[in-house]
Parts: C-alpha cells; structure tokens; sequence
C-alpha cells in the first residue's frame, strides 16, 4: 500500500515508571534502525531511555533513533530553529 498511514502512538500518564516502561516496550518491538523520535523532558532523559532499550534488547547499538526535548520539537515545528 503506498498511501498507508503510518500509525503514531502517544502514550500520557502522571507515573515516571510508568511512561518508562511503556517507552522501553515499545522501542523493543521496534529495529534500531527505524526512525524514531524519542522525546523527553531534557536531552539525559532521553538519551539514558536509548540506551537502557539498547542496553536490555542486546541489539548493539540503534540508529535510527533520535532524541529531543519537548521544547526543542516545538521550535523545530514553528522553524524558530
């Protein structure tokens, strides 16, 4: 199908555990080579969630895989950036 949606997820809860957890779930069903955009309150947040899944997935290493904070996305969309 070359119109296919691509599905995105979000995923809210008030629990750190909890959205570190599902985070790691889910970037475990993913390959490191996938383009992904993890996203998180700072860049160490987001880079120490990278690299736990890689860490307890064995895989090595993930490339496709990008890290930014919240506000560094909204400037990027508004192009501030």
């Amino acid at each position: 199908m070359p119109n296919a949606r691509k599905i995105k997820e979000a995923f809210v809860s008030p629990s750190s555990s909890a959205r570190i957890t599902r985070a790691m779930a889910w970037l475990a069903e993913h390959s490191p080579s996938q383009q992904i955009l993890i996203i998180a309150a700072n860049r160490e947040a987001a880079a120490e969630i990278g690299r736990q899944a890689v860490l307890d997935s064995e895989i090595g290493a993930s490339y496709g895989w990008n890290r930014v904070t919240s506000g560094r996305l909204a400037a990027e969309i508004a192009g501030d950036v």
